[in-house]
């Protein structure tokens, strides 16, 4: 397990918590940014399609198959997305309404960090369906069938902690995103044993947040 995890989440793990502390003390400046561009979202595509061509040979000749991932679908599988998508809004918000009211949660940390989009269709969607692949079939799919023995509940909170870290980078607000999605794609998973809406679920959540900030954009408001 340790190879899989080494091999397709060390580097953004390494690089999400390096750039995490490194904006963490430039938070009071509201200098946190980080910015997609098409170069960058190209690079991701590739470097994920890379890693995940020498993990299916890898798993492969370790006698794992495609159907170890559970990779079903059908038309209502994409209900199901949506109704992830849903639940983990709720969860997301509620969380969100829950924390704000403690007196760590300022207005500072809440809008300490930028987002900026600076990318065509070309390279959204590739990299869209590609990270969704990618991060689901190795957080959900390949950790729940390597820890088929171990308790449900333990391998529910190393997905979600996995997920959690490797997202660092975006700053403390995507705990209240994060965590969510985490705990329902996990839940769902550990329940049904589907793979098919996470990854679903996981491109549309994205597209949304590209296509709310192109909205808030037009408004200006970024």
């Amino acid at each position: 397990m340790g190879v899989v995890l080494l091999l397709s989440l060390g580097l953004p793990i390494y690089d999400s918590v390096q750039r995490f502390f490194q904006f963490s003390s430039t938070v009071s400046s509201k200098s946190w940014l980080y910015r997609h561009t098409d170069i960058g979202l190209y690079a991701i595509t590739i470097y994920e399609v890379i890693i995940l061509s020498v993990l299916v040979l890898f798993l492969f000749i370790r006698n794992w198959r495609l159907k170890d991932l559970n990779l079903h679908f059908s038309f209502q599988l994409v209900g199901v997305a949506f109704l992830l998508i849903i639940a983990r809004n709720i969860l997301s918000n509620l969380s969100y309404k829950a924390f704000s009211i403690l007196p760590f949660f300022t207005p500072e940390l809440e809008k300490a960090v930028t987002v900026k989009w600076s990318i065509t269709i070309y390279s959204l969607i590739p990299m869209l369906v590609v990270n969704s692949l990618f991060e689901e079939s190795i957080v959900v799919g390949y950790l729940f069938k390597r820890l088929e023995k171990v308790s449900g509940v333990l391998v529910i909170l190393i997905s979600i902690l996995i997920r959690q870290v490797y997202h660092l980078y975006q700053g403390p607000i995507t705990f209240f995103v994060i965590i969510p999605t985490g705990l329902v794609f996990a839940l769902y998973y550990w329940k049904y044993q589907h793979l098919t809406p996470l990854i679903i679920a996981h491109g549309l959540s994205n597209l949304f947040t590209y296509l709310r900030y192109i909205y808030d954009l037009n408004r200006g408001i970024s």
